[in-house]
């Protein structure tokens, strides 16, 4: 997954990335940031519905 979100924001997603194992694939800090992930598939579900509670994210899903 893609996220692309505000710099504010990166505590949060670190937590959340390092709570349910995900991994980092790339990553580009800036004012805003994106980040590529690995999210386990038995997570996916969790990891999407806490993502989702940030309003400043966006996600777009990526076929590897």
């Amino acid at each position: 997954y893609r996220l692309q979100f505000d710099y504010t924001a990166m505590n949060e997603i670190m937590t959340l990335v390092k709570q349910y194992n995900c991994s980092i694939r790339q990553q580009e800090i800036q004012l805003f940031c994106s980040m590529t992930i690995g999210v386990p598939i038995n997570r996916t579900e969790a990891v999407l519905n806490r993502l989702k509670d940030h309003r400043s994210i966006d996600i777009v899903r990526i076929m590897c």
